[in-house]
């Protein structure tokens, strides 16, 4: 029993973590609120199916398949994925972060985002960041039921 909490305990922290990466790269953006959305659900979705599992008064089984699924396919392969890439995003941000400081310029730019009705870079790397978890999640959620027997 001692080793299933540790293991749901990861996956809350797995969880934060993934929010507090995702919400970096999507700050200052309205596709935020995507992200916030999503991760709400997953971490709503997590908790309805633990404590439905281990009350035993069968909540869980209230869940759609495909709420479950989506669940499962994200803490299995979209946050050790989303975890990885962290890791190795790291170094090269740090020496990012590095060379700004050594030639003292700003990190931010001094002119607000959104002032073009055009989406420029940083814009469209929120948007991707925000749409990309959702996305994974549900195509692979999608492809997964059709082929449970």
């Amino acid at each position: 029993m001692r080793f299933i909490l540790i293991v749901i305990a990861i996956l809350f922290a797995l969880d934060g973590i993934g929010w507090g990466v995702l919400a970096r790269l999507t700050r200052r953006s309205k596709w935020r609120y995507l992200l916030v959305s999503f991760m709400i659900a997953q971490l709503a979705g997590l908790a309805w199916l633990l404590f439905g599992r281990f009350s035993g008064l069968g909540w869980d089984r209230f869940m759609p398949k495909f709420v479950i699924t989506s669940v499962f396919i994200w803490h299995c392969l979209g946050l050790p994925l989303l975890l990885g890439l962290t890791l190795v995003a790291l170094p090269f941000l740090a020496i990012k972060v590095a060379l700004q400081f050594s030639r003292g310029r700003s990190r931010f730019p001094s002119t607000p985002i959104g002032d073009s009705p055009e989406w420029n870079r940083r814009q469209f790397l929120a948007f991707a960041a925000a749409a990309a978890p959702p996305l994974f999640t549900l195509s692979l959620a999608t492809a997964a039921l059709p082929a449970r027997p």
